[in-house]
């Protein structure tokens, strides 16, 4: 591509079928942010662009939108990445292969940390991602958060009484300020108490001295 003299038709058959098929393959098992994917995109699209009879400074809103409204439609590699990651969840967790225990085990992780099994997309991720460790669900939780998708899982822990309620569930609920929800999250996990039975007598009405 550097040395070469491309047409303006082969400048985009090499960067749509060589050169971002390339790029795409490895990113789905990845976790880039969008400025990382916008640097990495960054030298490809200052070469293409030009030789596409195209300003390489051109709005990349415009670059990226989709061909049906008029624009490049050049895909970007951090959607591209989400996609590819929300087809992997759904593919490998329905077939139960390897992949798809993995991506099992780090939700369940997930629903650990926060404390709640509510459904991803009925959590605000803003106020709430700072309780979780960094991983590939939790960049799919950010994802849905962001565009408004709906995503349910099925999983569910057995409670350990009848009418038992988890303790995060109801804090959230309560809309406390993040700072105490905070410290109450961190109590809860040292606790390993999930549900409220965890800290509360046989009778369910009193919190226990320990906890």
């Amino acid at each position: 591509m550097r040395k070469g003299n491309l047409s303006k038709s082969e400048a985009w058959i090499t960067l749509i079928s060589t050169l971002w098929r390339s790029l795409s393959y490895p990113i789905p098992a990845l976790n880039l942010t969008k400025d990382q994917c916008e640097k990495i995109m960054a030298p490809a699209l200052a070469y293409v662009l030009p030789a596409m009879g195209i300003c390489h400074m051109f709005p990349r809103d415009i670059v990226f939108a989709s061909e049906r409204y008029f624009n490049l439609g050049i895909p970007h590699l951090y959607t591209m990445q989400e996609i590819y990651r929300l087809l992997d969840i759904l593919n490998h967790t329905a077939t139960l292969s390897i992949t798809g225990s993995l991506y099992q085990a780090t939700l369940e992780l997930l629903i650990i940390e926060l404390g709640s099994t509510e459904d991803l997309h009925k959590l605000p991720f803003l106020d709430l991602h700072h309780l979780t460790s960094y991983s590939l669900i939790k960049s799919t939780w950010e994802l849905s958060y962001h565009n408004e998708l709906t995503l349910r899982h099925n999983i569910r822990f057995p409670q350990p009484r009848e009418r038992d309620i988890e303790i995060m569930t109801t804090f959230f609920t309560d809309q406390l300020p993040l700072d105490i929800l905070d410290h109450i999250n961190k109590c809860q996990l040292y606790l390993r108490a999930f549900f409220l039975s965890d800290i509360t007598d046989g009778s369910g009405k009193y919190i226990l001295q320990e906890a």
